[in-house]
């Protein structure tokens, strides 16, 4: 199993293009946070 982390931008927001990349036909699980318990940003998932 490998584990991998998503870039964040300067403002603490997921670095979307960074998800992009790395997300391809060997991901099998993707879990990522809705609220971040440091700064309270709630991230748009849709």
């Amino acid at each position: 199993m490998e584990v991998d982390f998503v870039n964040v931008d300067e403002d603490y927001s997921l670095d979307l293009d960074d998800l992009k990349n790395k997300l391809d036909s060997s991901v099998k699980v993707a879990s990522l946070t809705y609220v971040s318990n440091v700064t309270g940003v709630i991230f748009d998932l849709k």
